[in-house]
C-alpha cells in the first residue's frame, strides 16, 4: 500500500501452525524501499483485526516497485510487469485489483493410517528389492504394514512373528547367504528377525551374543580392518556390551565394550576426515552423560570420544536409517 509517497508490505492474521486454533488477529507491516524493492523488518501495527485470520491475507501495492537481487537476503518484489512480480510459492496476483495474496499453509498434513496402533521399537525401511521393492515396510511392534508411495496408502504386511521394544531397529545385510535381506533387531530381548524381499516374509535370525538389545540400542556397518563387512550392534538398554553380525556366518558374536552404558538417544555416525577418519562416534546419550566413544575399526576397540556441550535427555536420538542405509548399500555393491 501507498501512503504519502512510501509504501508499505502488510502480514494480515495468519496462524503460526496454519490451524485455526493459532490463528492470529494481528497486523504487521514493514517499509518497502522503492529503487531496490527491499523489503525491511515488520512492525505490529497498533490495531488488530476484531477476529483471527487464518484465511489468505492479501496484500496491495499502487506504485511500481523495482525487484532487487535478493543477495542481501531480503525479500524482493517487483510490480513492474504483468503479473506483478508476485511470484512463488503461496503468492498469486491479481491484475484485476493489483493485489498479490499470500495463502496460508498447513506444516503437516494428515496422512495414511497404518490401521494399528504404533507401539515402542516401532519403525520403517525401504524394501530393497522384490515384488514390493521401492516400498516401505513398517513395523508397529508386532504387526508389520507396507507402505506405497504410489498409492499413498498403507497395506497389511507380513507377519512379523515377534514384538519390538525400545531400540528395536533393522539394517540391510550386505553380503553372504542373507545378503539383499534385512535383519531385524527385536529388542527387550535377545532375538532378531529376517525379512526376504523375494517371498515378503519373515523368518529367524542370529541371537544376540551374551546381551539383550533394549532403548538405545542401534547398528552401523563396519567399512575397514579385521571385522570389514560386517555389522557393529550397541545393545544399549544402560550396558555397555556390543555384538559383531558376521554376514558370512549369519551370526552375531560378542564385541568390544563400549566403555559406558549406553542408553535412551545412544546413536553412532562416521567421522568423515580428520584425524579420526574412518572411525565412529557413538553418543551415549542415557539422560545424565553427555560422553562420546570412539570405535577404531582397525583394532576393533572404543576408546574415550570428546564430551558434548549439553547432556542428551529424553528417548530421541538414534542412527539415521537413511544413512546406514546407504553405507550397508554402498558396503554390500
Amino acid at each position: 500500500m501507498s501512503f504519502s509517497g512510501s509504501e508499505y508490505l502488510y502480514a494480515i492474521g495468519g496462524s503460526s501452525d496454519g490451524t485455526a486454533a493459532n490463528g492470529l488477529s494481528s497486523i504487521e507491516y514493514a517499509t518497502v524501499n522503492s529503487t531496490t524493492g527491499n523489503v525491511g523488518s515488520f512492525t505490529t501495527n497498533g490495531n488488530n483485526l476484531t477476529t483471527a485470520l487464518t484465511d489468505p491475507a492479501v496484500v496491495s501495492f499502487v506504485p511500481a516497485v523495482d525487484s532487487g537481487t535478493g543477495a542481501d537476503g531480503t525479500l524482493d518484489l517487483s510490480l513492474a510487469d504483468a503479473t506483478g512480480g508476485c511470484v512463488g510459492d503461496g503468492l498469486s496476483w491479481d491484475t484485476n485489483t493489483s493485489t498479490c495474496t499470500i495463502a496460508t499453509h498447513d506444516r503437516f498434513v494428515s496422512g495414511p493410517s497404518p490401521g494399528q496402533e504404533i507401539t515402542y521399537g516401532a519403525h520403517s525401511f525401504e524394501i530393497p528389492s522384490g515384488p514390493q521393492a521401492g516400498k516401505m515396510l513398517t513395523i508397529t511392534g508386532k504387526d508389520t504394514y507396507v507402505f506405497d508411495p504410489t498409492s499413498n496408502t498403507f497395506l497389511n504386511g507380513p507377519s512379523f512373528g515377534d514384538t519390538t521394544s525400545y531400540g528395536s531397529h533393522s539394517f540391510l545385510i550386505p553380503s553372504g547367504p542373507q545378503a539383499g535381506k534385512v535383519l531385524t533387531v527385536t529388542s527387550g530381548g535377545s532375538t532378531s528377525r529376517i525379512y526376504d524381499p523375494t517371498t515378503d516374509t519373515f523368518g529367524a535370525g542370529p541371537t544376540l551374543s551374551g546381551s539383550s538389545s533394549s532403548g538405545g540400542g542401534h547398528s552401523f556397518p563396519i567399512l575397514s580392518g579385521p571385522n570389514a563387512g560386517k555389522v557393529l550392534t550397541v545393545a544399549g538398554g544402560g550396558s555397555s556390551l556390543t555384538n559383531i553380525y558376521d554376514p558370512a556366518t549369519n551370526t552375531y558374536s560378542a564385541g568390544p565394550n563400549l566403555g559406558a552404558a549406553a542408553l535412551y538417544g545412544s546413536h553412532s555416525f562416521l567421522i568423515p576426515s580428520g584425524p579420526h577418519s574412518g572411525k565412529y562416534l557413538t553418543v551415549i546419550g542415557n539422560w545424565q552423560i553427555n560422553k562420546t566413544r570412539l570405535y577404531d575399526p582397525a583394532t576393533n576397540s572404543y576408546s574415550a570420544g570428546p564430551d558434548i556441550g549439553a547432556t542428551p535427555n529424553g528417548t530421541g536420538g538414534g542412527h539415521i536409517p537413511s544413512q546406514l542405509h546407504q553405507e550397508l548399500k554402498r558396503a554390500r555393491y
